[in-house]
């Protein structure tokens, strides 16, 4: 018996590593000369699928942030999908300040709509903001907001809207988490009910600051 079970173990074995799929982690270099030098050495099946430039720390030289996923058709549902931010130095170069796998939704997590990763873009204010939009039946969509503040960038705004391919109406739910300030917006967007926009303001309770390498889309 035991023979049978130690036969089979050299079968069995062999085959589920020879179907396991393999899946590499992503590091960032602490140091680069530019977005290009990131882009020509990613690993087998990655794809840099955003980058945006601005001054985030207030020192008037324009950094860097980048989105890094593996892009595979196959791709593990819960593979994470990759942010690195670097800040400009003196000498022209970038330096990696911070990597957040939890600030990015997952490659497949956008339902029927496929990659729900929707735009990057640092504002003149220096707010790094990062749009996804995924659904199906029901359209959703998140802005976060981040800020460079105390060391680090810290989710200050959140922006979700609603929405269905069967109805033009829209709902719109902007935060601030700061002040906790919170504005709803249902629109009809209908030409002809155009007055009929409901605004309604509130106040919600405000809490410590997420920052970006522990805070997941949604998960206010």
């Amino acid at each position: 018996m035991n023979r049978i079970l130690l036969l089979l173990a050299f079968i069995v074995l062999p085959t589920l590593q020879i179907f396991a799929k393999e899946t590499t982690a992503y590091s960032f270099p602490k140091t680069i000369s530019n977005e290009l030098e990131i882009e020509s050495n990613l690993p087998q099946g990655y794809e840099m699928i955003g980058s945006t430039y601005g001054d985030l720390n207030k020192d008037e030289m324009m950094d860097l942030a980048l989105i890094v996923a593996d892009t595979r058709e196959d791709v593990e549902f819960d593979t994470p999908v990759y942010l690195g931010i670097y800040f400009k130095n003196a000498k022209g170069s970038y330096d990696l300040n911070v990597v957040s796998t939890t600030a990015m939704l997952c490659f497949k997590c956008g339902g029927v709509m496929g990659n729900p990763f929707a735009g990057i873009e640092i504002t003149p204010k220096g707010i790094l903001q990062i749009h996804h939009y995924g659904g199906s039946v029901e359209r959703w969509g998140y802005i976060d907001k981040y800020r460079y503040q105390n060391g680090a960038f810290h989710l200050i705004g959140h922006t979700y809207t609603e929405s269905s391919p069967d109805s033009p109406k829209t709902k719109s739910t902007d935060t601030n988490l700061l002040t906790g300030d919170q504005e709803i917006i249902e629109d009809p967007n209908i030409a002809s009910k155009k007055d009929n926009v409901k605004k309604t303001r509130s106040k919600v309770k405000v809490k410590p600051l997420k920052t970006i390498d522990s805070y997941s889309p949604g998960n206010l």
